[in-house]
């Protein structure tokens, strides 16, 4: 299943409420496809400490950054023919 999260003008220190409210409100407008969410809940918090990680690097400067978080979970992380591989992308852009 996949999924995207964006969250503009963040900081190390406001990336974590702003990215777990956004990604409840998309996780919410779907049902489980076959055990999918499990997956694309374990990318998320990857990708979500990724993120951070860079973030307070300062990396990318110490200015609000726009974070773009997205991937695609295949139930247990496992190819499965007919479905995209998984993949898990963190994007951040000075703003």
């Amino acid at each position: 299943m996949s999924w995207t999260v964006q969250c503009p003008s963040q900081t190390a220190d406001t990336l974590e409420g702003t990215a777990r409210a956004n990604y409840e409100t998309f996780r919410g407008k779907y049902n489980d496809h076959e055990g999918a969410m499990v997956g694309m809940d374990e990318q998320f918090e990857a990708a979500l400490a990724a993120a951070t990680v860079i973030l307070a690097s300062g990396a990318v400067g110490t200015s609000a950054a726009v974070v773009t978080m997205s991937g695609h979970a295949n139930p247990g992380h496992v190819k499965r023919d007919g479905w995209s591989n998984d993949s898990i992308v963190v994007s951040i852009a000075q703003h």
